[in-house]
């Protein structure tokens, strides 16, 4: 009997401490792929897949678009850093998503669905810009 409830409390732990993975910074370079990309089409693109997967928009700049998600009881807010050849999406803040500060220089963790979002959306912008390439032609 100890055996088994001693395997049910070590499958629950793996469980829960699979909830949360070490937080990413995403870097997308696009400089070979979309060599005249400009500023504005990169821009676009990132205004664009936020619109597609949910994000608002809540401000730009000359180099950065700051974006808020909120689906059920979570948020997340990122900074999306850009250039004409490239893309890096910049953890802010969240709540209800189990974000924990790196010790001793270990890596922060927060819950995979963050990860999920973020990884989505710079493929979605990937996937505007690539629209955009072809469209021109």
């Amino acid at each position: 009997m100890k055996h088994s409830a001693v395997a049910v409390l070590l499958c629950l732990a793996c469980l829960f401490l699979g909830c949360s993975k070490p937080l990413l910074t995403p870097t997308e370079d696009f400089s070979a792929e979309f060599p005249a990309a400009t500023r504005a089409d990169v821009r676009e693109a990132i205004i664009q897949a936020c619109a597609m997967r949910g994000w608002d928009v809540t401000k730009t700049s000359d180099s950065h678009v700051y974006a808020s998600i909120a689906p059920r009881s979570h948020r997340a807010e990122v900074d999306i850093n850009y250039s004409s050849s490239s893309v890096t999406i910049n953890y802010v803040s969240s709540s209800n998503l189990e974000y924990k500060a790196g010790k001793d220089g270990a890596a922060p963790t927060i819950h995979r669905g963050y990860n999920r979002w973020v990884n989505t959306l710079l493929h979605d912008i990937h996937s505007c810009l690539m629209a955009k390439k072809f469209s021109k032609h």
